[in-house]
């Protein structure tokens, strides 16, 4: 669910680790915590669509908004 939001962040934390850059792959996880724990305050997709709400990638109902 996170990648869905932060899609970025992610690839660099995973290709940090493997390509051997410990520390900018520790430091990018420390800052998707505050979102990776926001997710699961709840189990079920409703933080997620809330974020990508947010961000105008989807409307209120749930579909793809126009970009």
């Amino acid at each position: 669910m996170t990648s869905t939001v932060l899609p970025g962040l992610c690839v660099r934390m995973h290709t940090a680790f493997p390509n051997g850059d410990i520390a900018e792959a520790q430091t990018t996880a420390l800052a998707l915590t505050p979102l990776v724990n926001a997710q699961f305050v709840e189990s079920n997709p409703v933080p997620v669509k809330h974020a990508l709400n947010t961000l105008g990638w989807i409307t209120e109902r749930g579909a793809a908004a126009a970009l």
